[in-house]
């Protein structure tokens, strides 16, 4: 089964690495046909054979084992989040704003995946920092976030957002859409 990685935090502080490294890491823990897509962290794959049924709880396991990988070749820690094909294609595809919001907007959708999906007491505190105008909405295990004219400009204070909600990393919802055009249609 096809299924994407995305990792946080991987090519910063002058640390880099090559597509060939990274797909060496994702082989060396039994990952088949790992292939790097940009240099911002992200890596289809297909799951070993007899991984069974994604479940919730073989995901995080997964994701624990290629961090860990990771660590242990780069030396540095690289947050690890997991996606289906299927998951990554309903994000790709979601519509979680109205169209006269969209249309206040630059229309750059930035999706934030969580290792979570977090309680409503936390979301009620994330939506706190949310500058006005700007919109978001939760699903399972994300944060859709529709800033008004791009994150570059925005005040909303991600920093705070990622301590409240933990494990985080943030594609842009067109990434999502062109990985998914690249990979996961057939």
């Amino acid at each position: 089964m096809r299924s994407v990685a995305f990792m946080r935090a991987l090519n910063v502080g002058g640390n880099r690495v090559t597509n060939d490294e990274l797909a060496d890491i994702y082989q060396s823990i039994d990952l088949l046909e790992p292939t790097p897509y940009q240099a911002s962290g992200n890596v289809v794959f297909d799951l070993p054979t007899g991984f069974g049924t994604p479940t919730v709880k073989k995901i995080d396991s997964l994701e624990v084992r290629l961090a860990q990988a990771l660590e242990a070749q780069l030396g540095y820690p690289v947050p690890t989040l997991i996606r289906t094909a299927s998951e990554v294609a309903a994000l790709a595809d979601a519509s979680p704003f109205p169209e006269e919001a969209m249309a206040a907007t630059d229309r750059k959708i930035q999706v934030m995946l969580l290792k979570s999906t977090p309680s409503s007491n936390v979301i009620a505190e994330v939506e706190d920092l949310l500058p006005e105008g700007e919109q978001l909405a939760f699903d399972d295990r994300v944060m859709f976030w529709l800033p008004i004219e791009g994150i570059s400009t925005s005040t909303f204070n991600v920093r705070a957002t990622e301590r409240l909600l933990g494990v985080t990393t943030v594609r842009t919802q067109g990434t999502l859409q062109r990985i998914t055009k690249k990979f996961l249609t057939v």
